[in-house]
């Protein structure tokens, strides 16, 4: 059975999970590329990917000490006129908003306050000084320049 190497592209189905329970982040029914390696992931959950097989599932316990997803920044808490939420149907501390940067990129911010004129949204990741872990099932080896996959 081959092998997970650094550099391969994997077709993979992911989850990230709070300590809590929660589901972060996740890739749903439909298996993202990724290269081993690349800084698309976290290096543990790189490191852990190495030498898995196609259809191993894994579960990788990420610690709040190792800042896989950095330092928190307080610059990145943004004010927001309330006049861009405009075509939510309400708006309260805690929900994931995003939004669509001037390049096509989507960004997520968690809203952390709220009052007539502006809402806080922080644009940090919701993990940074906490514990979590990644699920991951390898579904298959992919080609890195089409992602199709091999």
């Amino acid at each position: 059975m081959k092998t997970v190497k650094a550099d391969d592209a994997l077709e993979i189905r992911y989850r990230i999970i709070s300590i809590e329970g929660t589901t972060v982040e996740e890739s749903g029914d439909e298996p993202v590329t990724v290269v081993v390696g690349d800084d698309s992931l976290p290096l543990i959950v790189n490191r852990k990917l190495v030498g898995s097989g196609l259809g191993d599932h894994l579960r990788i316990d990420v610690s709040a000490a190792e800042s896989v997803f950095g330092t928190y920044d307080y610059e990145k808490i943004q004010p927001i006129s309330r006049s861009e939420f405009a075509d939510l149907e309400s708006i309260e501390v805690g929900m994931l908003v995003e939004f669509s940067m001037p390049n096509d990129e989507v960004v997520a911010g968690q809203v952390i306050g709220l009052d007539d004129d502006q809402v806080s949204v922080d644009f940090n990741h919701p993990l940074i000084g906490r514990d979590c872990f990644y699920e991951i099932d390898i579904v298959g080896f992919a080609n890195p320049v089409t992602g199709y996959a091999r």
